[in-house]
């Protein structure tokens, strides 16, 4: 049962992580929502987007590597695709590179694609808030 639900929940993942890639990507190209300020009308924005990401980066990837810079590798070392497919052995000084390869992907775009999802949601919810409580809020400008 176990390894039928990581197969089917690893798929899963793998396909919402790239729906969600996707979505924001064309929220950010499509005219109407790309160019969206979240403030009030005239008003400029009170940070640049260097800024922004910086924050974002700080606030969500910095913390998951800093807390994750160990452990993540060291469960990658042993049990990774390359090492799985029989490229390397696991557990060995071949096998290090492909974990922090592993890893880089993990937090380098799975996380920044949930992270930049929750922050839009919730700045949208924040700028428009009609009722806290109630989540699809967030995304009601983007969708009218």
């Amino acid at each position: 049962i176990n390894g039928l639900l990581l197969e089917f929940f690893n798929i899963f993942y793998i396909f919402i992580v790239g729906f969600f890639a996707f979505f924001l990507l064309v929220v950010a190209i499509f005219p109407s929502t790309g160019r969206r300020i979240m403030g009030k009308p005239g008003e400029s924005p009170e940070f640049s987007n260097f800024s922004w990401f910086s924050m974002m980066f700080g606030v969500g990837l910095g913390v998951g590597l800093m807390v994750f810079a160990t452990a993540e590798p060291l469960g990658l070392w042993g049990s990774n695709p390359v090492v799985i497919s029989g490229d390397v052995t696991g557990q060995t000084s071949a096998a290090v590179e492909s974990a922090y390869r592993y890893t880089f992907a993990h937090y380098g775009f799975s996380c920044l694609v949930n992270l930049c999802r929750k922050r839009a949601k919730f700045g949208l919810l924040r700028l428009y808030a009609r009722n806290a409580a109630d989540h699809q809020v967030g995304f009601d400008p983007i969708i009218r």
